[in-house]
């Protein structure tokens, strides 16, 4: 079987909108993002090492405030 590739598998955004969340298949990370709310710019303040082999969803339950 082929390995799985690197790249993201799955994006979520918080229900506030203010964050987006994205699970790296092939490198087994879960990324997050601060979305700017003028120009919905990402920057990148996170990200998750062993989160499983190839994380291919995300559920986002609450926010930070």
């Amino acid at each position: 079987a082929k390995p799985p590739q690197a790249g993201p598998a799955k994006l979520q955004v918080d229900p506030s909108g203010n964050f987006l969340y994205v699970a790296n298949s092939g490198a087994d990370t879960v990324t997050a993002f601060q979305i700017d709310p003028l120009t919905g710019d990402l920057t990148q303040v996170g990200s998750s090492k062993g989160t499983g082999a190839a994380p291919s969803g995300i559920t986002v339950i609450g926010t930070i405030q």
